[in-house]
């Protein structure tokens, strides 16, 4: 009995030990200024935030709640990207639209003007599809090597032609707001 005892107590104090090095690192990860530049970050902080204890429609009591799951805007606007966008796209990929709504509380301040954005890694475009799709009137101007990154490279995805389907993903959106920078 007392042997466990005290393995549970080293454990714990493992344990302690552990949780003391990642709250350091996760310190020092919040103090680098890409961390307090990233877009989820400025999402979280432009978004408009809801009061806590407040009751929304369908959490008052007597309200009528339908089976059916009503579709939020963003939903939609989601459902409506992968008909437009994806669908009509050679994307191998498409890990950006359970992002893109992240993008919204920011390309909402940017409606009716003429933005100019910059996007520095490209991949096959489908970042900078969304932001021209979502604001007609913004231009892109798209920075990257088109020669894969580490992680495609580790994970074997093929990269020979990504500069050709990055041209025709953004093709049916509009090429003409796109300016392309091959380099790094």
């Amino acid at each position: 009995m007392e042997t466990v005892e005290r393995s549970s107590q080293t454990e714990r104090a493992r344990l302690r030990a552990g949780n003391l090095v990642l709250r350091e690192r996760l310190d020092r990860v919040e103090r680098f200024r890409w961390w307090r530049l990233n877009p989820r970050r400025l999402a979280t902080r432009v978004a408009p935030r809801r009061e806590r204890g407040r009751p929304t429609p369908d959490t008052r009591a007597g309200a009528a709640r339908s089976p059916a799951r009503r579709i939020a805007p963003a939903d939609d606007q989601v459902a409506r990207l992968e008909r437009e966008i994806v669908g009509k796209g050679a994307f191998s990929e498409h890990w950006f639209i359970r992002h893109a709504m992240t993008w919204e509380p920011i390309l909402s301040g940017l409606e009716g003007r003429r933005a100019r954005l910059l996007e520095i890694g490209s991949y096959e475009g489908l970042s900078a599809c969304f932001m021209l799709w979502r604001l007609p009137d913004a231009s892109v101007t798209c920075v990257d090597t088109f020669a894969g990154s580490l992680d495609h490279h580790a994970t074997r995805l093929d990269v020979r032609d990504l500069e050709a389907r990055f041209d025709a993903n953004i093709a049916p959106v509009d090429s003409n707001r796109v300016r392309k920078c091959v380099g790094d």
